[in-house]
């Protein structure tokens, strides 16, 4: 691990959970999730890549299972990586994207196992909001549902990425949204 990103860390970990608890967040569709969750049924909860800044709230949100969280294995996604793991319950899923079958198949295994996959439908590279056939593929594979997450701030800067990566202005109002439960087959149309 690079040392700076180990010397700042955990500043910036508290940086991150600092600012969030400056927003004035609202949840909607937690409670039909979490019920999906008591029921030991198998679930993706899919989130676009440029929602990615509200991840650390799941750790808030939600207690009762295992969370894997689908990070690439490239650089860019050592900081993400740490920061799920440093979360109790939270694990960072390294995937190669040179292979896709591998990861996949460990992606399967890992909601089979009874953990809640979290993944980025349009990641690592888009093209943005555009769905990839990896997802249903994991969740047919899987028997999974597709619980989709998403939120909205009142005030937010969208970065010039290729996803436009948003992230909410301090003090801002949130609306955070799990959606109705998916099944892939009702997704398959939107390949």
């Amino acid at each position: 691990m690079n040392i700076v990103l180990s010397i700042f860390f955990y500043p910036l970990k508290f940086l991150i959970h600092m600012y969030i608890s400056t927003l004035r967040i609202e949840v909607r569709g937690k409670t039909e999730f979490e019920e999906l969750l008591r029921q030991n049924r198998p679930v993706l909860l899919a989130l676009w890549h440029n929602k990615l800044f509200m991840l650390p709230l799941f750790h808030l949100l939600n207690k009762t299972r295992p969370f894997q969280v689908v990070v690439s294995y490239s650089k860019d996604g050592n900081v993400p990586a740490r920061l799920v793991n440093s979360h109790k319950g939270f694990h960072a899923l390294r995937v190669r994207h040179d292979a896709r079958h591998d990861a996949a198949s460990l992606m399967v295994e890992v909601v089979k196992r009874g953990d809640c996959l979290v993944i980025t439908p349009d990641g690592p590279r888009g093209p943005r909001h555009v769905l990839k056939a990896g997802t249903l593929y994991v969740a047919e594979q899987a028997g999974a549902s597709i619980i989709p997450f998403t939120w909205k701030a009142e005030k937010m800067w969208r970065l010039n990425s290729w996803d436009r990566f948003e992230i909410p202005k301090p003090f801002s109002k949130v609306t955070v949204q799990y959606g109705p439960e998916v099944m892939p087959d009702q997704l398959k149309d939107a390949l």
